[in-house]
């Protein structure tokens, strides 16, 4: 999560609207915000100037009376978390034409449009009908700030790739968004029947500004706990939305957590980092119904869900050494492996999805995705270091076919998304320095290209020239230890 935070002044085109100082009222019928903090509020709706300046979440007591914190007063809450059960569709087509609390606002106007028709493209792996991205996350914004100014945030995240200035812009809306999902859970765990899915979403939310946004500090993780905190807590609370909104929910949290649970090898230090296997959640089945919609991994979600086994065989102490010739450590990488090469391009869980399938791109970023596990799998029988001669030439061969279905994957293609963690393991593996640049050059030949891309870079160049000094460094378990000797907690 970022550190401090330097925001542009409030007059600036980023800014939700104009904080105004002049003529201000002194009134007692101003948001709860500037009451509880004892300032004059200039009752400037849906958002205050007040809270504009100070990043605050601005909310309204209903018929202008003052909300008791007792919980007998719930009914007076203000209700702008809450959302209908099932979140209603939004088409793009209309989004822009439905927000006249931007009419005069080109900064917000420019983001909320530059999101619709960008930066969704690199949230999900294909081009679908009815992206969730969309579908979902733009009706709750209408009602909802906090999700209103992560959209602004991701968007002006996307933006600074190619513009500095507007990732001030973007830490400005973030610092809102992470207020709002603040407030939510305090009041969620005080009692307050805020809807735990609107949480959820806007927590996930969270996570993919991090991943766009290049987050070295380990912000997905620490957005990921509360939201299985959430999810375990209730049983049915899936259950309570749509089943594609489910599965969309659902898609999401796996791919994020078994990404960014178990980069690189080796055993974590500070389990409180990610969730135990207590609190595990069995959300296979609503992510496979989630198959053909296009969403985080596509049809690689099988792929994706091999990392948290092979990251426990790594952990896995051998009872002989060396480590890859223990008997017992042999029989599961053996069935680990067969595990991955085994795999298929899945069908429809029930033939009746959209019959936009995974296209070539799709299937090569899967491919690239099981060479990385049989990358990683390698890794994990021969332990930390340089392997010897026969493990190598394995890796090499991999990495090899790795590089060549890379450079087969359209510069334009939706799937890059979906490539980080594998780039990073297997690019931890390359060491010849040739083949370092083409592959370097290869991923940045992508189009509509984010901020995590130069980070990545920047990572894997740092631990190359660490690797050129210590082949301990080498492979996915060097990952773990170079990133605890930067200080570096990625997210993915």
């Amino acid at each position: 999560m970022h550190g401090v935070l330097q925001f542009r002044s409030t007059n600036d085109e980023g800014s939700f609207r104009p904080y105004r100082r002049r003529n201000a009222k002194r009134t007692k019928s101003g948001c709860l915000s500037c009451r509880v903090r004892h300032t004059k509020c200039d009752e400037t709706k849906p958002i205050c100037g007040g809270c504009v300046r100070n990043h605050l979440l601005c909310s309204w007591p209903n018929s202008g009376k003052t909300i008791s914190p007792s919980p007998s007063a719930e009914s007076d809450r203000p209700e702008q978390s809450q959302i209908v059960t099932s979140p209603r569709r939004l088409s793009p087509n209309r989004a822009l034409s439905l927000w006249p609390r931007l009419n005069g606002r080109s900064g917000e106007q420019r983001l909320l449009q530059h999101y619709i028709e960008r930066s969704v493209q690199r949230l999900v792996v294909r081009d679908v009908i009815n992206n969730p991205f969309l579908a979902y996350m733009l009706p709750l914004a209408q009602q909802n700030d906090g999700f209103l100014h992560v959209v602004f945030a991701i968007s002006a995240s996307h933006l600074s790739y190619d513009d500095q200035q507007s990732h001030i812009v973007a830490l400005s809306h973030y610092g809102v968004a992470l207020r709002a999902v603040k407030y939510l859970i305090t009041e969620y765990g005080s009692g307050y029947h805020h809807n735990p899915v609107v949480i959820v979403m806007l927590l996930l939310a969270l996570c993919n500004f991090e991943i766009i946004d290049g987050d070295t500090n380990g912000a997905v993780m620490q957005h990921l706990l509360p939201c299985c905190a959430l999810l375990a807590s209730q049983n049915n609370l899936l259950d309570t939305v749509d089943e594609d909104c489910a599965c969309f929910i659902a898609e999401q949290y796996m791919f994020l957590s078994n990404v960014n649970s178990h980069i690189g090898l080796g055993p974590i230090k500070d389990r409180n980092s990610r969730p135990t296997e207590s609190q595990s959640l069995d959300l296979s089945p609503l992510s496979y119904r989630a198959y053909y919609r296009g969403r985080c991994s596509g049809c690689a979600y099988e792929l994706f869900e091999m990392i948290p086994p092979i990251a426990a065989f790594a952990e896995k102490p051998a009872m002989s050494s060396p480590r890859h010739l223990d008997p017992d450590i042999i029989v599961e990488f053996h069935s680990l492996e067969q595990q991955v090469l085994l795999w298929v391009v899945p069908a429809p869980w029930d033939g009746t999805g959209p019959p936009n399938g995974p296209d070539a791109d799709e299937i090569a970023a899967a491919i690239f995705q099981q060479m990385a596990l049989l990358i990683t799998l390698r890794c994990a029988l021969n332990g930390p270091g340089v392997p010897p001669p026969p493990i190598q030439d394995q890796i090499s061969c991999c990495s090899s076919e790795a590089r060549r279905v890379l450079k087969t994957i359209s510069p334009s293609s939706y799937a890059w998304g979906t490539l980080l963690w594998s780039l990073f393991h297997i690019g931890s593996c390359i060491t010849v320095p040739e083949e370092q640049k083409d592959y370097i050059a290869t991923f940045m030949a992508m189009e509509n290209k984010l901020p995590v891309c130069t980070s990545m870079v920047s990572v894997l160049s740092k631990l190359w020239d660490a690797i050129g000094h210590d082949g301990g460094f080498y492979g996915p378990y060097g990952i773990k230890r170079f990133l605890a000797r930067e200080g570096i907690k990625l997210s993915l």
